[in-house]
């Protein structure tokens, strides 16, 4: 079983498929080839019907520019237990119809520990390109997040790969930033020296024994220089 056309990026590609070991509940795709809106519509509306065999769920959806953003709930097994409405599974789906990826996309085959679901296939970017990806959310966000640093760090050191400073430029030019837009080490990090001040609050939500800001600041400059 593969996933056609579709392809998995963000913290949850990089939690479930390259072990971050940090909570992340909202799933992020891009699109290999153009899909028509009622084409993925109806994909989703299939893997409803699949959890409706077991659970109830449904799900709404709308388009923002070029981004469809879909919201599903699913009355899993808590609910089924406790029938509490804080139990329903709530799970985001933002699919970029406009971004595809730059570098070969990855087609990693998963086998669930359930018996009774199949081996399947997910495309993914590739962890170099999931890399890019964090470190362009910490250079442009206004705000930066504790999340990004960490997924940058865990994909660094796990993986031994260095973030790729021209592909970052490459996705920054997408979005057709000016030239004084482009991507700036010195300005990236400042970034991430304010996120000393939300680093253990946020990432002690995220994940069981987080690491220290300053090892993961640290390794990650770096790497970056």
């Amino acid at each position: 079983m593969q996933s056609k056309g579709i392809v998995f990026r963000g913290g949850t590609a990089i939690s479930k498929l390259y072990g971050s070991g940090r909570f992340s509940a909202d799933l992020d795709f891009i699109l290999e080839n153009f899909i028509e809106d009622r084409v993925i519509k109806k994909l989703i509306n299939k893997v409803i019907k699949g959890i409706n065999l077991q659970y109830d769920a449904d799900f709404k959806g709308e388009k923002y520019r070029n981004m469809l953003k879909y919201t599903v709930k699913i009355k899993g097994p808590l609910y089924v237990i406790s029938h509490n409405p804080q139990s329903v599974q709530t799970i985001g789906l933002d699919i970029n119809l406009f971004e595809r990826a730059i570098k070969e996309v990855k087609y990693i085959s998963r086998t669930p520990i359930y018996s009774d679901i199949p081996i399947y296939i997910i495309n993914s970017l590739s962890k170099e390109e999931l890399l890019a990806d964090k470190i362009k959310a910490l250079a442009e966000r206004v705000e930066p997040v504790a999340r990004d640093l960490y997924d940058s760090w865990i994909l660094c050191k796990k993986y031994n790969i260095k973030p790729d400073l021209e592909l970052v430029s490459k996705k920054m030019e997408l979005y057709g930033k000016a030239e004084n837009e482009k991507f700036s080490l010195e300005e990236l990090t400042t970034k991430i020296e304010r996120i000393g001040k939300i680093w253990d609050s946020e990432m002690s939500r995220l994940t069981r024994n987080p690491p220290s800001y300053s090892d993961v600041k640290n390794y990650i400059i770096k790497m970056l220089y």
